[in-house]
């Protein structure tokens, strides 16, 4: 076998797996297609604290990541917390609010988002959105942020229930 061939495998092989992927994650996204659109995003007053979005999860499972409204996808984002709710501002995505109303319960944990790590590291926020129960996973930037956070967006959380 000659070496343009090889290449042209390989391209094959490699263009396969890519096209695989891309159709479970399509897949995946249906799954909880059912989702109803996210609220509108409300004006912050608070800088904020810096963090990584991990992602969103069915609640309990933390490796089921929702594909609705990118929900799924990571990236950088700041966590801002006031009465409304918890709004994450993701830089390269939409914002994911979650009203004061729909919260459920925040917690320290080491898996979340399709992610584990050795010590409590994530901000778990569990809240209700067209009748399913997630997990959102946040990990903030500076380890003194984390408690911070849990303070805060807990009596937001016993506050909103009801």
């Amino acid at each position: 076998m000659n070496t343009a061939t090889a290449v042209a495998v390989l391209l094959v092989v490699l263009l396969g797996g890519y096209g695989l992927m891309w159709r479970g994650w399509r897949r995946r996204a249906g799954r909880h297609g059912d989702l109803p659109p996210l609220p509108e995003a409300w004006p912050v007053a608070d800088d904020g604290v810096e963090a990584a979005y991990l992602g969103t999860t069915v609640s309990g499972t933390w490796l089921d990541r929702v594909g609705a409204f990118g929900l799924g996808v990571r990236g950088a984002a700041t966590v801002h917390v006031g009465g409304d709710g918890v709004l994450l501002a993701r830089r390269d995505d939409a914002p994911v609010p979650i009203p004061a109303t729909a919260l459920r319960g925040v917690r320290a944990d080491r898996a979340g988002g399709g992610r584990a790590v050795r010590r409590n590291e994530y901000l778990i926020i569990t809240w209700e959105h067209g009748g399913l129960l997630l997990d959102t996973a946040v990990r903030p930037r500076h380890r003194d942020d984390m408690r911070r956070l849990l303070h805060t967006v807990e009596p937001v959380a016993e506050g909103g229930t009801g």
